[in-house]
């Protein structure tokens, strides 16, 4: 059985604050494809964060439990996921080839700022290679089950087979063997669940979305996107990440889940949407506020862009009530079969002496649970060996004051 192993990672608050900038008023406006695109770009975190629901489910079934109809209803679904994903995607890569800015862009301070597109280009939007790595991975998935399907259905495989073969399936037709990295921070602010580890190594940070004259609690969509070089059977081979949030302005995210120079579209309901390409993490133990002034739709023009501004500030605290998050990841992101992890939790601010709560489950079935003390730097650290083929690990990590995280991973 596997001793247990925790992850503990420290978020740096990322702020993303919409303010002191504006944009010059000569543009009449023309909203329609920028509501079509913030649509768009709203269906994408919506797919991806559902497609992240489904591959764990399907990553994680214990198939060798289930009837035939149980096993194939659960892949049917990360199927009908993952072509709804596709099609969503290439909507928003049909719409993202505007060009960019016709507005002018003025600055309201003197804070380091710079223009940023409304709709983004082929350079800093999307990439098709997404797109296709669903869709290559989806397609092939379901020729495989039709294949397994119409042996069950002939009688050439019995009801024991079939499920075995739905198994070995899965573990030839994953996002990890696709080299595709999915990822979906479910809710943000004090209580935050993610969805698969993503496989890459960031500094421990948090971002939080605000915008001038945006209510409080105005829901939004983000979705950042990166390539990520990784090291596979003694080859460089690119592997495409893709991180959905789906939050509420002025609630805080953890950009652990994010990786330097991404690219990151922003869609405030009611308002144009936003993208950030290139976007650097603050250092740790920093906060990151990026202020843009919001446009509201009707006001905007597709051609368009706004100014960005960021500021990044060092957060401290001296109590255990003042953590403001906590996050977690995996060393390695992206273990193979029987690699042990260590896993590295923090605090953010970092405080030592705060109780920090662990508890684990496999789908090899170990489980466990204990709390540890934060050391100076705020960090804790845990080793788990390493499963088999296949094995998904869930780690969750509260804090003495109620804030949470969940990590996943996949052997």
């Amino acid at each position: 059985m596997k001793k247990l192993f925790w992850i503990f990672i420290v978020m740096i608050p990322v702020t993303l604050f919409f303010q002191g900038c504006f944009l010059d008023e000569d543009d009449d406006g023309d909203s329609p494809k920028l509501e079509e695109f913030n649509k768009a770009t709203v269906d994408v975190a919506k797919s991806l964060e559902d497609f992240v629901i489904k591959t764990q489910a399907y990553e994680t079934a214990v198939f060798s439990t289930m009837t035939p109809a149980e096993s194939r209803s659960i892949v049917d679904d990360f199927i009908i996921a993952g072509e709804k994903l596709e099609e969503d995607l290439n909507k928003v890569l049909d719409m993202q080839n505007s060009g960019s800015s016709a507005m002018m862009v003025k600055s309201g301070n003197d804070l380091p700022c710079g223009p940023v597109d409304l709709i983004p280009g082929a350079d800093n939007g999307l990439s098709p290679g997404l797109a296709k790595a669903v869709g290559d991975l989806i397609a092939e998935t379901k020729g495989e089950v039709a294949k397994i399907q119409a042996k069950w259905e002939s009688g050439e495989i019995d009801d024991v087979t079939y499920n075995e073969a739905m198994n070995q399936l899965k573990l030839m037709k994953t996002t990890k063997a696709a080299n595709l990295g999915v990822g979906a921070i479910l809710g943000t602010g004090a209580s935050i669940t993610t969805g698969l580890i993503i496989g890459t190594a960031t500094l421990p940070a948090v971002a939080v979305v605000t915008a001038v004259g945006v209510t409080v609690g105005t829901g939004y969509y983000l979705v950042s996107n990166w390539w990520y070089g990784i090291h596979k059977n003694g080859n460089e081979e690119q592997k495409y990440l893709v991180t959905a949030v789906k939050g509420k302005v002025g609630d805080p995210i953890p950009s652990t889940m994010f990786e330097n120079n991404s690219n990151m579209l922003i869609a405030i309901d009611g308002y144009a949407p936003i993208s950030l390409s290139n976007f650097e993490l603050p250092e740790e133990g920093h906060k990151k506020t990026i202020e843009i002034k919001p446009v509201k739709v009707e006001d905007a023009d597709e051609y368009g862009t706004t100014e960005v501004c960021y500021i990044d500030e060092l957060l401290t605290a001296s109590s255990c009530e003042e953590v403001a998050f906590v996050t977690a990841t995996p060393s390695p992101q992206d273990p193979g079969p029987g690699v042990g992890v260590t896993v590295t939790a923090s605090l953010m601010p970092a405080v030592e002496g705060c109780n920090i709560s662990f508890s684990i489950v496999g789908t090899d079935g170990y489980s466990n649970s204990a709390s540890y003390p934060s050391d100076a730097s705020g960090h804790a650290s845990f080793y788990i060996p390493g499963g088999a083929e296949g094995v998904v690990d869930h780690v969750t990590i509260t804090t003495s004051n109620g804030k949470t995280y969940t990590v996943t991973y996949v052997f």
